[in-house]
């Protein structure tokens, strides 16, 4: 399968003047919700196991993603020894890879002077014909809507950047979690207006 993309323009121009913007990332104002609840993580594991399981996850999700990345860019795999089990998960998640087309951006640079923040956007593509802010996540185990509002602010912020600096409307979002223990995928779909609320709240506190 190849996959068609249709890049706009003026995100190519304000991807050039991320790196200029001193704002906060939008992965740390998010993780301002669940911050709390990690360092009592931590405290009850230890520092050294707490390192080693976020590092672990870290490595698969980058893995996992540059996967996600090469195929959607219709580049070969390539799948070193060490990530054949990463890979897998892949493979479980490429049907609904395969729902995605007429891309316009992978690992995009965004910012916004309204809300004074930056981030990088996974995919801006239709996906079953809906043009959509779609994000690859990864996790052991599958996770509750509820545990994962974090990932839809964070969209949802990105969607306003791209509103910002094109006009155009993103009204869906999709997330596609790889999920390792089991190999298997699931999608979540959800609406930016449902969090357009909750994203202002968090940057009048927090930034």
């Amino acid at each position: 399968m190849r996959f068609t993309h249709k890049p706009n323009q003026k995100l190519i121009d304000i991807a050039k003047l991320n790196s200029e913007k001193k704002y906060m990332s939008v992965t740390k104002l998010t993780g301002k919700l669940s911050e709390d609840a990690i360092n009592q993580w931590k405290a009850k594991v230890g520092m050294e196991v707490a390192d080693k399981v976020m590092k672990e996850a870290s490595e698969r999700g980058t893995c996992i993603h540059k996967f996600c990345e090469d195929y959607l860019t219709n580049e070969e795999i390539l799948i070193p020894e060490i990530s054949i089990n990463n890979y897998y998960t892949f493979k479980a998640m490429k049907p609904e890879l395969n729902m995605i087309d007429n891309i316009v951006g992978l690992e995009i640079p965004l910012w916004s002077d309204e809300y004074k923040l930056k981030g990088r956007a996974d995919c801006i593509a239709e996906y079953k014909g809906v043009l959509s802010m779609i994000d690859f996540k990864t996790s052991k185990k599958p996770k509750k809507k509820d545990w994962i509002q974090p990932y839809f602010i964070q969209a949802t912020a990105y969607i306003e950047m791209v509103k910002e600096h094109t006009g155009i409307q993103i009204d869906q979002i999709v997330l596609i979690f790889g999920i390792t223990n089991f190999n298997q995928c699931k999608v979540i779909l959800e609406k930016p207006n449902n969090y357009l609320k909750e994203l202002n709240r968090i940057n009048n506190e927090f930034n």
